[in-house]
């Protein structure tokens, strides 16, 4: 309660002298924000727009905290080296070792590359391992299955096929059968080998977490900043139609560029082919990609987003703000009413607290 009060006051107090107060979440610790230093070193994705990302809520910051001590931690455990997480068991020998490090890297970072921020256990892995390949857990489960199959593909031949079984020919017409085509014994010490892979897998993933619960600092920061206020003209919408007084701001500096640029026919089409795109009232993403095709290739400023960005300061635009949780969703409690900002000048954004946020999971 006391903590949501003083935010209500710090935004009356923000307003009161034409500032907005809002977050922002980091990895790094930092009193000045910095772009060539520090920008894309959080999320990273740039969706919209070059610049620092912030927001103004508070629990959207705190998820944003939460997800970048999770990428650290997953960033660490997928760059480990498994055949070094061995130890000095006498039951591996450098073939198992060099196909337990492999099974490790198919399953444990495939399944994080494609969930880089999700809280990733120990056992999440022990359901995935048997995907990898069958194994059975003993000798006698083992053999039991083993008797299965070949009373399966009798049963098969014989009421299929109406021939007496046998076990050569039936190899020699199915080569790919995961079982039979190896005698009894050969399948039942393929089936231990790989219960001793899958059983060194294991040691290798418990070793590597505790190696990085040891070394992986569970802590990152929540900025509490302050940046220009909104007075309906210095952001842009990603949203939502963008004012005809933005765009006129837009097309001026366009004209002035032009003629810095000497003009000619292909700037200037291009400039006129904005100019009617601009009738259309467009909302924000569009206007933001549409000088992507003009602003980043006539003005050489630089990369494509940054050159936009770039752009739009020469405007007079400070930045674009658009509505959280247009991506991934909203995180728990944060309210739905809430947007964040992307800023594109470093200097406008001033830090008014920085606060420890720290994560044991």
């Amino acid at each position: 309660m006391e903590k949501k009060l003083n935010v209500i006051i710090k935004k009356a107090i923000a307003e009161s002298i034409n500032e907005l107060s809002l977050y922002h979440s980091s990895y790094a610790n930092f009193n000045k924000f910095n772009h060539k230093k520090y920008l894309s070193s959080g999320a990273g994705s740039q969706t919209f727009g070059w610049g620092t990302y912030l927001t103004d809520s508070y629990q959207i910051a705190k998820d944003y905290a939460e997800k970048f001590i999770l990428l650290k931690f997953n960033e660490f455990v997928v760059n480990a080296k498994p055949e070094e997480y061995v130890g000095n068991n006498v039951r591996y020998n450098e073939e198992l070792i060099k196909e337990a490090a492999k099974m490790y890297k198919q399953i444990v970072r495939l399944n994080i590359s494609f969930n880089p921020d999700k809280k990733w256990s120990k056992n999440s892995f022990n359901s995935l391992l048997k995907t990898d390949g069958k194994a059975t857990e003993n000798y006698d489960s083992a053999l039991k299955e083993y008797e299965q199959a070949i009373q399966m593909a009798k049963s098969w031949a014989e009421n299929v096929l109406k021939t007496e079984f046998n076990l050569e020919a039936f190899n020699a017409n199915y080569p790919k059968n995961s079982i039979l085509k190896f005698s009894k014994q050969e399948y039942i010490n393929n089936v231990n080998r790989q219960n001793t892979i899958y059983q060194l897998v294991k040691e290798i993933i418990n070793n590597i977490w505790d190696d990085a619960d040891k070394h992986v600092r569970k802590e990152s920061y929540i900025y509490e900043v302050e940046i220009p206020d909104d007075n309906g003209l210095n952001y842009i919408d990603w949203n939502n139609k963008v004012q005809n007084e933005i765009i006129e701001k837009i097309t001026n500096t366009l004209s002035k560029i032009s003629e810095r640029f000497g003009g000619g026919y292909k700037t200037m089409s291009k400039w006129y082919e904005f100019l009617s795109y601009c009738n259309n009232t467009p909302k924000g993403e569009d206007i933001h990609d549409e000088l992507g095709k003009l602003v980043g290739v006539e003005t050489s400023i630089g990369h494509h987003d940054k050159a936009i960005s770039l752009f739009l300061m020469q405007c007079g635009i400070d930045g674009i703000k658009y509505k959280a949780g247009t991506i991934y969703g909203l995180p728990k409690n944060a309210d739905e009413n809430s947007y964040n900002y992307v800023i594109f000048d470093a200097n406008k954004v001033k830090i008014t607290s920085k606060n420890l946020f720290i994560d044991n999971f």
